[in-house]
């Protein structure tokens, strides 16, 4: 056996580039401190259309979340604020709202899926059913930018994933609902986001900047 060596070097944190050519190498500081590098541009949107996937309960509660958050979220000595979303901070555009970009999921919709026995086959209907809601989005005459899934707590625990054997090709097979869904949505061409009903109550302990 003969010796051998390597060499390695440490690399610093990247500096990201924001509006009015600021630096800086966190993004919320730097959005914080000089807003996106798009903004005082023409490509800059001054308004984001959102759209909400959920139970209608969730879906006012997830609203009023994310209104209140585009205001600015205090931090604290280890959490840096969050800046905010709106026309005059933050992100430096306006969020709206509208139910014409939202989907409804039904208490018979979520009651199919949670029936299903098996994970493995309740998962691949719990990926079909929000691609679905998705879609019907995605065909309105103006569809939102951007659009948040909101699932109840019950509903996301029992789907999040799949764990089983695949008999056919001998081999185990996990699955994920976020990666499936967001694998699903790049069809339609509108960026999504998974949002927990613990999330929004601000149940789940997480620092809320």
């Amino acid at each position: 056996m003969t010796d051998s060596s390597f060499s390695a070097s440490w690399l610093s944190e990247p500096l990201l580039a924001f509006g009015d050519r600021g630096l800086h190498v966190d993004p919320k500081e730097g959005i914080a401190r000089y807003g996106p590098q798009t903004w005082h541009s023409p490509i800059h949107p001054t308004r984001i259309r959102v759209g909400i996937i959920g139970p209608a309960e969730l879906m006012e509660t997830t609203h009023s979340w994310l209104q209140s958050s585009a205001q600015g979220v205090d931090g604290d000595d280890k959490n840096p604020r969050f800046p905010g979303f709106s026309a005059d901070r933050g992100f430096m555009a306006q969020l709206d709202f509208a139910d014409q970009w939202n989907a409804l999921l039904s208490s018979r919709d979520i009651r199919e899926v949670m029936d299903v026995r098996y994970q493995r086959d309740r998962f691949p209907q719990a990926v079909a059913l929000l691609d679905s809601k998705l879609r019907l989005i995605s065909q309105r005459d103006l569809p939102p930018d951007y659009v948040i899934v909101a699932m109840p707590d019950e509903f996301y625990t029992r789907c999040r994933v799949a764990d089983y054997r695949d008999k056919e090709h001998n081999r185990h097979t996990h699955r994920d609902l976020r990666r499936s869904f967001k694998a699903k949505a790049m069809q339609y061409r509108m960026p999504t986001q998974l949002v927990r009903e613990v999330t929004v109550t601000r149940g789940d302990g997480t620092p809320p900047s």
